[in-house]
């Protein structure tokens, strides 16, 4: 089971966040002063409830091109008109009082789709630090080559495991990306250390 692969894949390449997928990135992360997160792609809203139940990070905003229902559902309250909007439109929503983009986005990546990964990491990152759960690949895909060099960091966690009750991981490893303008050297990131206590990844 792969985000890429040839079985069909669900609409709107809409796969929902484990909660194992977020350990990596809470346990590397130096967060220092409380994290107020932009949710830009938040679908079901299950990454923002994660991330929310397991540290004191709070989500100050949420939009999505066609939130699902459970989205409403999230612990924290977000802006008034979050879920109504795409990423595109999320400069109208600040300056909220945020300090990272956090998401797992689609992987579409096409103009017919309406959603272009490249575009998003471009736009997002020069506003504020972008961190984004992407197949480990994208670092070394010529297409991504102009958006890498803004990365400083990968946080590895292996094979994902993005259907519930299959009995089957990615077929390939992911990691958490963050991608930031305003700090990166524009050399391209450093990969961080795989940790033993990643808990639970399948691979």
């Amino acid at each position: 089971m792969s985000k890429r692969s040839d079985l069909p894949r669900n609409a709107r390449d809409f796969y929902s966040t484990p909660i194992r997928a977020t350990l990596p990135l809470l346990q590397f992360m130096d967060w220092g002063n409380p994290v107020k997160f932009i949710e830009p792609c938040a679908a079901d809203g299950k990454l923002i409830r994660h991330l929310e139940s397991q540290s004191a990070m709070k989500c100050v905003y949420a939009s999505d091109i066609q939130p699902l229902p459970t989205v409403s559902n999230v612990t924290t309250p977000v802006h008034e008109h979050g879920f109504k909007v795409d990423w595109h439109a999320i400069n109208e929503a600040l300056p909220i009082p945020a300090t990272h983009f956090i998401t797992n986005p689609p992987f579409l990546n096409t103009k017919e789709s309406g959603f272009q990964l490249l575009d998003l990491i471009d736009t997002l990152s020069a506003v504020l630090p972008t961190i984004l759960l992407l197949p480990t690949d994208f670092a070394f895909n010529v297409r991504s080559a102009e958006v890498i060099r803004y990365a400083t960091d990968i946080i590895p966690i292996g094979r994902v495991k993005w259907v519930d009750d299959s009995k089957f991981s990615s077929t390939e490893n992911f990691g958490w990306f963050i991608f930031d303008q305003n700090n990166s050297k524009g050399v391209g990131p450093r990969v961080l250390p795989r940790r033993q206590k990643d808990i639970g990844n399948e691979d």
